[in-house]
């Protein structure tokens, strides 16, 4: 009875039904990557509400977990790049790209674009947001940008520099200082 959950399955059912009008039906509807397989996006994006409504889940303990592998992986990037192996001994993908703990696949950049926001958007919902979590914002933005960078990923850069604006944008009072900020990341 969900008007989201209504609209989401319908666009499923959709695309399961253009799925069979394709040339290659099987190969569309039923690989790795096919469309049948969506429905667990469904089950994840309604499980987290509802956990969120039941009060279940509690998002301080969700933060401080995230943080605190964020900031593991941060440490390791960090310490990979000036020593040439991370803390368990992994070597650079190649001479110049930074991995962490993902070994031979270079999705560092990736996952930190796709965590940071994440962590963010519950900082500022848990915290008041002040000063102290507006330079907190700042520091571990320009970390991440630095780590995204030297993990030699275009588009995770683009993605969280993207995020960055949206930020800016989002927060107007204190748009001078973004912008200074972006100059200054630009040099």
């Amino acid at each position: 009875r969900n008007k989201i959950f209504i609209l989401l399955a319908s666009f499923y059912f959709w695309l399961i039904i253009t799925g069979f009008f394709s040339k290659n039906y099987i190969n569309s509807l039923f690989s790795n990557e096919a469309v049948i397989f969506y429905f667990r996006y469904f089950f994840f994006i309604f499980g987290v509400a509802l956990l969120l409504e039941q009060n279940i889940c509690r998002l301080k303990i969700v933060f401080i977990y995230l943080v605190a592998v964020f900031f593991l992986v941060l440490f390791d990037s960090y310490f990979q790049f000036f020593n040439g192996t991370n803390i368990f001994g992994y070597e650079k993908y190649d001479l110049n790209r930074v991995t962490s703990f993902f070994k031979d696949e270079t999705i560092l950049g990736q996952y930190l674009a796709k965590i940071f926001p994440i962590i963010i958007v519950l900082y500022l919902m848990l915290y008041n947001y002040d000063h102290k979590s507006f330079y907190f914002y700042l520091v571990s933005a320009t970390i991440v940008l630095l780590i995204i960078f030297i993990s030699g990923e275009r588009l995770s850069f683009a993605l969280i520099s993207l995020f960055m604006i949206s930020l800016a944008v989002y927060e107007h009072q204190k748009l001078k200082i973004y912008i200074f900020y972006f100059i200054f990341l630009l040099f």
